[in-house]
């Protein structure tokens, strides 16, 4: 299994200005290399969609079905079960704070 980090939402400039959340999830896998023994250096890194679309914002995702609103400053905490991560808070940036919680789950088909 090689390392990877999940990471949900963000938010990105608006055209004209202000912040726009994301409500897109992706996950940053790193493909490290055992060299003699060592305990492996990450030598290259790749990221993969796995919720949402690319450009997921909050126009686009309300939320309300089985995702979570768009939104920045979640924070994202492993669950020690089956490889679940429990995502909490966050706001739309300067329209409403966010205090829900989802649970993510991330696996390879």
């Amino acid at each position: 299994e090689r390392p990877g980090l999940v990471v949900f939402g963000g938010a990105e400039q608006r055209p004209g200005g202000g912040l726009k959340a994301r409500g897109d999830a992706w996950l940053l896998t790193l493909d490290v290399r055992d060299d003699n023994g060592s305990s492996g250096v990450p030598m290259k890194g790749f990221w993969e969609l796995v919720a949402g679309e690319h450009n997921a914002y909050v126009d686009d995702n309300q939320g309300g079905g089985d995702c979570p609103s768009a939104r920045n400053a979640a924070t994202i905490t492993p669950t020690n079960t089956d490889g679940k991560l429990l995502v909490q808070g966050g706001w739309e940036p300067f329209v409403r704070t966010f205090g829900d919680s989802w649970l993510l789950s991330v696996t390879r088909d």
